[in-house]
């Protein structure tokens, strides 16, 4: 409250808004439901019944069995206590998003596009990278990494074509083929996208370095700043005593030390052939 900035503020407040927008969060939600098997009824304008599926890909921890009537207008929640107000931090979305981000599901795929720049039979490896890091969440590590991801796209000779062809684009161009079409066309090219795969983690072990040093230096900045600030408020507030300044500390070596250790995980793969 002593160092408000109106100018900062108002930009959060901006950003918390568009977060909180109820059409997007709503057409995520009702999409997510359905790909995971969750039975959904209409309850009002932005509102939702859930009941477990026949066919649910898993068990939800964070869904009854009696299912859930929930919301998605906060204004709705506070006048009805019985429904629960589904918001991006709802213990059911997160669970939801932590198995489509971390789960087997959907992580490889293949699909085929009309590229003219590159002959027929030509096969495309996709591979996104994840930053895998052991550090407690509670610490917001994420906050200063440039990316979580790396993603490479590689041609038959292992040229990373990734700055060329980007992921929403190519998104756009290619077609998914049917189930019985590419489990033939994956034993074809099995020992090429093997081989690929191994290239793509070279490159990506490579762009490592730069990532983290990236990310270490916005975190020493942040903290360092913030520690200074809290050492002359300990001077004088008598509220803030040394354990504050102790636990920062803590806190700083740990976060440095979890962006030292970390390595790259292969999240998804996409084999792409190009089509006449």
């Amino acid at each position: 409250m002593s160092s408000f900035n109106a100018e900062r503020a108002n930009a959060i407040v901006s950003a918390m808004q568009d977060e909180d927008n109820i059409e997007r969060i709503q057409t995520y939600a009702e999409r997510l439901f359905d790909r995971f098997g969750i039975t959904l009824q209409p309850h009002g304008q932005h509102g939702l019944v859930l009941h477990p599926g026949e066919h649910m890909l898993c068990q939800l921890v964070e869904l009854p069995e009696d299912g859930m009537t929930l919301t998605f207008s906060r204004e709705e929640a506070l006048q009805r206590e019985e429904i629960e107000f589904m918001s991006w931090e709802h213990p059911l979305m997160i669970e939801l998003m932590e198995l489509l981000t971390h789960g087997e599901m959907g992580n490889n795929a293949i699909a085929t596009l009309k590229l003219p720049a590159l002959p027929p039979g030509t096969v495309l490896l996709e591979a996104i990278f994840e930053l895998n890091i052991t550090v407690p969440k509670a610490l917001q590590l994420a906050r200063y990494l440039p990316s979580g991801y790396i993603r490479v796209l590689l041609d038959p000779e292992g040229r990373d074509l990734s700055e060329i062809l980007a992921h929403q684009p190519l998104n756009q161009l290619a077609q998914p083929i049917k189930l019985s079409t590419s489990q033939n066309m994956v034993r074809m090219v099995r020992d090429k996208v093997s081989w690929q795969i191994n290239q793509a983690q070279q490159i990506a072990d490579a762009r490592l370095p730069k990532l983290r040093d990236q990310a270490l230096n916005a975190l020493v900045s942040d903290r360092e700043a913030a520690y200074q600030r809290l050492e002359a408020l300990a001077k004088v507030n008598p509220a803030i005593d040394e354990s504050e300044l102790t636990a920062h500390q803590e806190a700083t070596q740990i976060l440095t030390k979890g962006l030292e250790n970390a390595r790259l995980r292969l999240d998804a793969v996409r084999v792409i052939v190009v089509s006449e």
